[in-house]
């Protein structure tokens, strides 16, 4: 038991390396990623579970009482982002499979995981979850009808059935999330912390090498369009960040940060669990490389946090 604690303990540590090399293990070891893509699926509704579970809905309260601040991270993520993006996308006249990619993840609601992301950087927890649980709960509704209805972006997916599959592994991650507090009451509490929290960065690296299958032949054969695609990801992420930081800035540098976290990182393992076996292949590819901000930039970014709030 001592072993296994100490172990979850290291995991808990050190999660920001364990997401950032993800993506380079996938590349490095394609036969592992392609045992595991076949999974990716249960691997995203286990890393929302996980999430689900460290939630302390008596934090949350305290933001919740404050709906102006949570009603403007909502609006600027759901809203704001991807109708700006997609209006930005039509000027310039970039359409197609890349695009409708932008736009997807652009639309995407934040990242669930964007409360353990907060942990580590020191961040406003409560706020992450406040603004990011609401969010998934509606994404099966709001995202299909923005997307197909009011954008009319083509997924090669009926709003009917991105509903449902978007329903499904919220139901599942939620669901599982209360039936695990109701028969584990204790996992919950700050002292079995760093046993879910080693579960999630677990899953969430494990979903990460998954997702890398077949990328490296992709590279090898259009390396261009890869780091176009890489690049673009990395700049949307960083922009939507900046973006919500400024808005936010008035309010604490905290708060900011967090926003800044809510509005760029977004729950894309749910946008890819949804359309993976009907996507396009640039479509895919888009959102798989999509990721690599979400693995990458926690590292980057928790000096840059401990020396912002040093200063206030």
């Amino acid at each position: 038991m001592q072993i296994i604690d100490t172990a979850c303990r290291f995991v808990q540590r050190h999660a920001v390396w364990f997401w950032a090399a993800a993506l380079f293990i996938g590349l490095a070891f394609q036969e592992l990623a392609h045992l595991i893509r076949p999974v990716v699926f249960p691997l995203a509704v286990m890393t929302m579970m996980m999430t689900m579970t460290r939630v302390d809905w008596m934090d949350v309260l305290v933001f919740a009482r404050r709906p102006g601040l949570w009603l403007t991270i909502g609006l600027m993520t759901m809203v704001i982002a991807p109708i700006g993006i997609w209006g930005l996308l039509q000027i310039i006249g970039v359409s197609g499979a890349p695009a409708t990619g932008i736009v997807l993840v652009a639309a995407a609601p934040p990242l669930l995981s964007s409360l353990t992301y907060s942990i580590f950087l020191g961040l406003e927890g409560a706020l992450a979850v406040t603004v990011s649980v609401p969010l998934n709960l509606i994404s099966p509704l709001v995202l299909p009808f923005l997307l197909i209805e009011i954008l009319g972006l083509d997924l090669t997916l009926s709003l009917e059935t991105l509903t449902w599959r978007l329903a499904l592994m919220i139901g599942l991650s939620f669901g599982g999330a209360w039936v695990i507090r109701r028969l584990k009451p204790a996992i919950s509490r700050a002292s079995h912390a760093h046993y879910t929290e080693s579960a999630m960065v677990l899953f969430m690296t494990t979903f990460g090498i998954g997702v890398m299958d077949g990328v490296v032949a992709v590279i090898a054969a259009e390396p261009l369009k890869v780091f176009t695609f890489a690049l673009i990801a990395v700049g949307i992420n960083a922009g939507l960040q900046l973006f919500g930081i400024v808005v936010t800035w008035r309010l604490g540098r905290k708060i900011a940060l967090t926003s800044g976290l809510v509005v760029g990182c977004r729950n894309v393992m749910l946008v890819i669990g949804a359309v993976a076996t009907t996507a396009e292949p640039d479509l895919m590819l888009y959102l798989v490389v999509s990721q690599l901000p979400l693995y990458v930039f926690p590292a980057l970014q928790r000096p840059v946090c401990r020396w912002l709030l040093r200063e206030t």
